[in-house]
């Protein structure tokens, strides 16, 4: 899952304490995972680099 970071979305000051709190519950799970998009290639090619 994707989090839209876009200023336009999260810029405003209000929504702030819902973020923090979304990122609290995801970063507390034991499923869930945080990567960057090139770790984000780098886990699909190595998934996709023995199929024919």
């Amino acid at each position: 899952m994707a989090l839209p970071l876009h200023p336009h979305l999260m810029g405003a000051r209000h929504r702030l304490p819902y973020f923090t709190s979304v990122l609290d519950l995801l970063m507390g799970r034991t499923d869930t995972v945080f990567m960057t998009g090139s770790e984000i290639c780098d886990w699909f090619v190595g998934q996709t680099a023995n199929v024919n």
